[in-house]
């Protein structure tokens, strides 16, 4: 379902805070920069206001957050804290474009629906649909793989529907058994988009701010192909013994497997197609 539309109380009170948050972010820089606590030399003084005014108007919303980052950056050289040259010069870090890399290829594959066609093509795979355990596991691998290349939110995203339509699905069995085949195979994509974002180093967003940092203060620069030595076998051990500890929660293998179960997962007339998969995909994200 759609979300609600926010209520005229809620739309008031964030108008309130952003107002309130617009006139005290700078009337807060002013006092810290008067106190001066610490007693900084003049441009760590001035640093201190400018990072008091964002902190402000990031928490209150005051100006959309980019915005507000930008202005924090033009205020630093207006007031002469650093050169322009130094205050622009992460803006073209290389760990950026990597981001933006990143993140153009996220936009591509939800685009042109890759995401859907790799989730489904590992979810048809009938050692994965055939059983409870290979349902646990085909949603953890699926899920793992899809979060190496997009975001953890966005496959959590896309995979919750389906998920959810496949258990929904699968007849027979106690409610016991099927309450707690539920909970496996959701724990299963959780577990699988967090996990699956450690296998490459585009996979989230931390793993770039590593490699980052770890080049500027230790020299140590990390290569995609050095990460993905170092995380996919990390992510595969850790795959492993989520699903085996998944797969065996009491009563989850005990429970039969259904054709229409198998049908939904393996491309029978009655599955899902692509263009259902993304559908149910696009209802979740709104």
């Amino acid at each position: 379902m759609p979300p609600e539309p926010p209520t005229d109380s809620a739309s008031q009170f964030e108008r309130g805070l952003k107002t309130a948050g617009f006139l005290l972010g700078p009337a807060l820089a002013l006092a810290v920069y008067a106190w001066n606590p610490g007693g900084h030399p003049p441009e760590a003084r001035r640093l201190l206001a400018i990072v008091t005014l964002t902190v402000v108007w990031w928490m209150t919303e005051a100006l959309p957050l980019a915005a507000t980052a930008v202005l924090s950056s033009a205020l630093a050289i207006a007031t002469g804290v650093a050169p322009v040259r130094q205050v622009l010069a992460p803006y073209a870090d290389p760990v950026i474009f990597l981001f933006m890399g990143s993140f153009f290829l996220a936009e591509a594959f939800r685009k042109y629906g890759l995401d859907v066609r790799v989730a489904r093509a590992i979810l048809s795979v009938r050692t994965f649909a055939g059983s409870p355990r290979g349902l646990v596991a085909g949603f953890g691998v699926a899920s793992a793989t899809v979060s190496s290349f997009l975001s953890n939110t966005a496959t959590a995203a896309l995979f919750t529907p389906v998920a959810t339509g496949t258990l929904d699905a699968r007849a027979g069995g106690s409610d016991d058994a099927r309450r707690r085949l539920d909970t496996a195979v959701l724990l299963a994509v959780a577990y699988g988009a967090s996990i699956g974002g450690l296998a490459t180093i585009i996979g989230t967003p931390p793993n770039l701010l590593v490699a980052g940092f770890l080049e500027r203060m230790a020299g140590v620069r990390v290569t995609f192909t050095g990460w993905l030595l170092f995380g996919l076998p990390l992510s595969a051990l850790l795959l492993v013994m989520v699903v085996l500890g998944l797969a065996n929660i009491r009563d989850v293998i005990a429970f039969p497997k259904t054709t229409s179960a198998q049908d939904l997962m393996t491309g029978a007339p009655s599955a899902v197609s692509d263009a259902q998969l993304r559908e149910l995909k696009l209802r979740t994200e709104a």
